[in-house]
C-alpha cells in the first residue's frame, strides 16, 4: 500500500482552543508547525514539530515532550491522541482544509 501523504493544512479544536497544523511530508518524514489559539483570550502558541508517517499512521513530536499519534481515517480526516509533557491526553479529530501547508 502506498503511504498516505499528510502534507497540507489541518484544523482541529479542543475545548476553547483552535489548532491549525501545517505539515510537509517528504517520504516517511514529516515536519511543520502548529498554531494553538485560545479563542477566549486570543493568545497564540506556536509548536514546531518533526515526526514520521507510515501508511495511514502519523507520529509527531515537539522538543518539549508533547507528542501526537494518529491515523488517517479518510482522504482529509485524521484521528489521534495529543499527549502533553505531563501526560495529559486529548483526543483530536483533524480535518485537512488545504493540500498546501502555509509557508514559514
Amino acid at each position: 500500500m502506498a503511504s498516505y501523504d499528510f502534507t497540507g493544512t489541518w484544523k482541529s479544536s479542543y475545548f476553547l482552543s483552535e489548532i491549525v497544523a501545517y505539515i510537509t511530508q517528504e517520504g516517511d518524514n514529516i515536519s511543520g508547525h502548529a498554531i494553538v489559539k485560545d479563542v477566549l483570550f486570543g493568545k497564540k502558541n506556536v509548536y514546531h514539530f518533526n515526526g514520521t508517517a507510515s501508511g495511514l499512521i502519523i507520529s509527531a513530536h515537539h522538543h518539549s515532550g508533547r507528542t501526537f499519534e494518529g491515523k488517517a481515517v479518510g482522504k482529509h480526516l485524521a484521528l489521534g491522541i495529543l499527549t502533553t509533557r505531563r501526560g495529559f491526553q486529548a483526543k483530536l479529530k483533524a480535518k485537512r482544509v488545504s493540500l498546501t501547508p502555509k509557508a514559514g
